[in-house]
């Protein structure tokens, strides 16, 4: 049975804990899930730590510099290259 894509997508006053009902398939692939799921997971501390550093050095006026700066670094180390 297809669902309609309307029926799976995440709304912000849905309880996170709900997973949706969807069968094993071409789109519902909880072996990729339990990848990215384990992926981010293992990025958690890091994710953080560029969190905090962004908060502790406030940018105003659409001038980015700092903020710019972390997140290229962060994400051109070590699995993505990042073209400045």
């Amino acid at each position: 049975m297809a669902m309609a894509q309307a029926e799976v997508l995440w709304r912000p006053e849905d309880d996170y804990r709900v997973k949706p009902t969807l069968e094993e398939g071409d789109v519902y692939r909880p072996d990729i899930l339990a990848v990215i799921d384990a992926a981010v997971d293992s990025l958690s501390s890091d994710l953080r730590e560029l969190n905090l550093d962004i908060h502790d050095h406030p940018e105003i006026k659409y001038e980015e510099r700092t903020a710019f700066l972390v997140n290229t670094y962060w994400a051109g180390y070590p699995l993505f290259k990042v073209s400045k």
